[in-house]
């Protein structure tokens, strides 16, 4: 399980990713979504991860918020699809970078943006590139609006991937 007091370097968020959205892809593969993703209901392991759905203890609004998309906590049944957990996969990216939950007030607006212009930890080693990278994917992946995030976590796969080896290539 993911929690608070962990500290993943940039290589080790960008493979956790991979294995979290390498789960998903299987679940959106078959036609099915998880629409509860969040690091309680993850199991980690060497070579893969686990994605559970068991119910968490979610009875704090900033937990809910935290990592449903905007379409789920309105309950927009036409809108809610696979980028719904893509939104909540993001999520869980930016708690790996930034060591903590996201909050209300950084999604709205240019909220997010402001969370990339102080010197993160995280990004001390990375390069220019990578940071870039990591910043294009939560931007694009919490974006509020479904049609403007990556549409599957395949595609979101794919980012992941590629800042992987750009961590590799270092």
């Amino acid at each position: 399980l993911i929690t608070d007091e962990q500290k993943f370097s940039l290589e080790e968020s960008a493979e956790i990713m991979r294995k979290i959205l390498d789960a998903l892809n299987h679940l959106h593969e078959n036609g099915r979504l998880h629409l509860n993703l969040c690091p309680e209901n993850i199991l980690l392991f060497p070579d893969h991860a686990v994605l559970l759905h068991q119910g968490s203890n979610r009875k704090k609004a900033k937990i809910i918020f935290a990592y449903s998309a905007p379409e789920v906590q309105m309950k927009n049944l036409s809108e809610i699809g696979p980028a719904a957990d893509v939104y909540s996969a993001c999520a869980i990216f930016f708690h790996l970078l930034m060591r903590r939950r996201m909050v209300e007030n950084e999604v709205i607006g240019t909220g997010l943006n402001r969370c990339f212009s102080e010197p993160l930890e995280v990004f001390a080693t990375a390069s220019g590139e990578q940071k870039r990278k990591a910043a294009h994917i939560l931007l694009k992946g919490l974006h509020p609006l479904p049609r403007k995030r990556y549409p599957c976590s395949k595609e979101l796969l794919k980012e992941v991937e590629e800042l992987c080896k750009n961590t590799e290539n270092r």
